[in-house]
């Protein structure tokens, strides 16, 4: 398994700072009760069609797309409820699968956070690298990704 720019949302929930609330913003409003968080980002789809220039129309056109904002916001909800009720029952387990952790130097969870310190707390198997780009460097850098992937999966 891989994960990409993120510790687990469990921590992430039960270690709330300041810090992470002003870098993620998105996660406290998006697991509002709908439709608040849909219709605010519905009225407004440029301010969260982010993504590098060469997808930007993409992200738009998907953030115009209401089933595919309720779905996110879904997801968003997801983990901030059940999800925290599974992860909380699971905290004396380990991932056993082989498990390479990236996440982006410069970002905010490279910032705020020893990522792979966490994960390998999480797992029994943790390898993992910073890369280059913010958030979604697997689109601003998939060469560098890949370079990180290929091995890994090649020894698993």
């Amino acid at each position: 398994m891989s994960v990409f720019d993120i510790v687990p949302t469990y921590y992430l929930y039960t270690h709330v700072t300041k810090q992470f609330v002003d870098a993620y913003f998105h996660w406290f409003l998006f697991i509002r009760p709908a439709p608040f968080p849909e219709d605010i980002i519905l009225a407004h789809p440029e301010t969260y069609a982010n993504g590098p220039p060469e997808l930007k129309d993409e992200y738009l056109r998907m953030m115009k797309n209401p089933a595919n904002v309720h779905g996110m916001c879904e997801d968003y909800r997801a983990s901030a409820g059940i999800d925290m009720e599974f992860d909380a029952a699971d905290q004396d387990k380990k991932i056993a699968c082989p498990l390479h952790v990236l996440w982006a130097k410069d970002g905010a969870m490279g910032r705020m956070y020893d990522v792979l310190g966490i994960w390998k707390e999480r797992g029994t198997q943790v390898t993992g690298a910073a890369m280059p780009g913010g958030h979604n460097f697997q689109e601003t850098h998939p060469q560098e990704v890949l370079a990180q992937l290929q091995p890994f999966l090649a020894a698993t």
